[in-house]
């Protein structure tokens, strides 16, 4: 009977362990794929598609080339994955605005908030995102299509236009509000650079600048509807 509990205990003891090492391992591989993928972001955006390396990537996230081939086979597998991975708490977030039953004007100070944080976290990606589409057009497309990322246009269009209903707007064309809202958006991240120089500010000082300019956008657009 004694050995019986022994045997009982050791069985417990022994599951519990191997419980621990699996959760564990699996804890591990999901921490090194992250700094992977935040290495390979950082990497892409400062070389581009074509000009990122794969020791590049294994150097910066300090890991071994052959354990980098072991969770990425290919640079176009990875690239996707960094598309996913950059964009997985922007586009549930995005989606949730949308879908609320919040007034329009509010829905809108929300979208353009969550944008220009994104963009205030990542400011290099705006000058990646345009030199990728240029040069690397047919690979950048595809991962972006890949990773689900293309926006579902008619979809939001006309998510837009039952939204805008209450300013009784005729022949609303939602293609264009969200361009105009878009460009507001995205323009002075492309302008940065000039932008710093000629007002001699830096990149905190920009990003202060944008932070204000969130109220002017949503103003812009929303007096656009009323006009």
């Amino acid at each position: 009977m004694q050995e019986l509990k022994k045997l009982k205990k050791n069985l417990l003891i022994s599951f519990f362990i191997y419980l621990c090492i699996t959760q564990m391992g699996k804890y591990m591989k999901k921490e090194t794929k992250n700094i992977i993928l935040e290495a390979a972001k950082d990497i892409f955006i400062e070389k581009g598609y074509a000009g990122a390396r794969m020791r590049d990537i294994a150097e910066r996230a300090g890991i071994n080339k052959g354990l980098l081939h072991y969770y990425y086979k290919t640079k176009k597998i990875m690239f996707v994955e960094v598309l996913k991975f950059s964009s997985r708490h922007i586009f549930p977030k995005l989606n949730d605005i949308m879908v609320s039953e919040i007034k329009f004007n509010k829905k809108l100070e929300l979208i353009v908030d969550v944008y220009i944080e994104l963009l205030s976290q990542n400011i290099k990606l705006p000058s990646f995102v345009i030199n990728e589409m240029n040069y690397n057009t047919e690979i950048f497309i595809n991962s972006i299509f890949e990773a689900g990322l293309f926006p579902d246009i008619p979809k939001i269009g006309l998510m837009i236009s039952k939204d805008v209903e209450e300013y009784n707007i005729e022949n609303f064309d939602p293609f264009n509000f969200v361009l105009n809202g878009l460009s507001m958006i995205l323009f002075p991240f492309l302008l940065r650079p000039v932008l710093n120089r000629n007002l001699n500010i830096n990149d905190k000082e920009f990003i202060n600048i944008m932070r204000l300019r969130k109220r002017f956008i949503v103003d812009t657009l929303i007096n656009g509807l009323k006009n």
